[in-house]
């Protein structure tokens, strides 16, 4: 056991850092890995971006072949054979919907089409538009069957997998490096960080926390270990119409751009969860979700008069290094 001990310490000492990009899913996926040499991280990493891409062939809302564009094609109330992603993501979507009582809703793409436009043109869409979009959202509407089939109940239905497809990927992409021995990696893409083992002689992988006042996250940093860490805010997404500030969060409920500023760090066990948790409390407040247990949050919301007064609520956050 010693011995076994001293081996494995002997080969961390051999460890070096690699760094690596991949544009995917409308964002860059970073990878950090720390391997023997570099031909060893060069193959695994590139087997983890083949399945980046392989999913997103399947999730994406932009591509017209994408599987789940050709489920949005089907024809209403028809049953779909998913592959086992398309599959596990939408029932995993609609069971964290369910307990942020909607918060969280794959279903709002027609919504997220409208703001869109409307963020282009600098104009507040009809209440007429909203109400007609909305008419076409909704976790009730999407049935999952025990075979691994789906129907979409209503005509003009468009899913969006924004919220969740990233942190989902990002899970991926461990699973693979560490298939390939590479156990001390982070994975980062756009706002979700996924982490691994502590790199050699660490505690863990120091990771920048985003606040309303620090939307970068140089300020303050937590030490990630085997835990994903996803923020949510709208602080380079947000638009200005008619005078008020708009997220590009939408609130399913009333087709609206979030117009509170607010900024959600969830950690989680996956990047999975992680990713859609935070976007069902940028939606719901800290009070409108059923959480799981071991979902911890920071969440900060600026005072509705627009000063810079603001209330921040944490359950199980760990301290900050500043």
């Amino acid at each position: 056991m010693v011995a076994a001990l001293a081996s494995a310490g002997a080969e961390d000492c051999l460890l070096k850092r690699f760094r690596f990009e991949e544009p995917a899913m409308g964002t860059i996926f970073r990878a950090e890995v720390y391997a023997l040499d570099e031909g060893r991280a060069q193959h695994a990493v590139q087997a983890a971006w083949i399945e980046v891409h392989r999913l997103n062939a399947i999730f994406s809302d932009y591509d017209p072949e994408s599987e789940l564009m050709r489920l949005c094609r089907a024809k209403p109330g028809s049953k779909v054979q998913l592959s086992p992603d398309l599959y596990r993501i939408l029932q995993l979507s609609g069971e964290i919907s369910r307990s942020s009582g909607g918060a969280f809703d794959v279903t709002i793409g027609p919504l997220k089409r409208l703001w869109r436009q409307s963020r282009r043109d600098a104009v507040m869409p009809s209440a007429a538009r909203i109400q007609e979009a909305r008419a076409v959202t909704g976790g009730d509407k999407i049935q999952l069957f025990p075979d691994g089939s789906a129907t979409l109940e209503v005509d003009g239905m468009r899913l969006d997998l924004g919220g969740i497809a990233k942190g989902y990927a990002a899970d991926a992409v461990l699973a693979i490096l560490k298939s390939h021995g590479l156990d001390r990696s982070l994975v980062a893409a756009s706002g979700d960080v996924l982490a691994g083992e502590s790199p050699p002689g660490k505690e863990g992988w120091e990771v920048g926390i985003a606040s309303l006042d620090d939307p970068d996250g140089l300020n303050a940093s937590i030490l990630l270990r085997n835990q994903a860490l996803s923020t949510s805010g709208d602080t380079q997404q947000a638009a200005e119409i008619a005078g008020v500030t708009y997220s590009h969060i939408l609130d399913p409920k009333t087709g609206i751009g979030l117009s509170i500023r607010r900024m959600v760090n969830v950690l989680a066990p996956s990047s999975v969860a992680a990713d859609a948790w935070a976007t069902a409390l940028s939606v719901a407040g800290t009070e409108g979700c059923s959480l799981p247990k071991e979902i911890a949050f920071r969440f900060e919301e600026a005072s509705p008069d627009g000063n810079e007064n603001q209330r921040e609520r944490r359950r199980n956050w760990p301290s900050a290094k500043e």
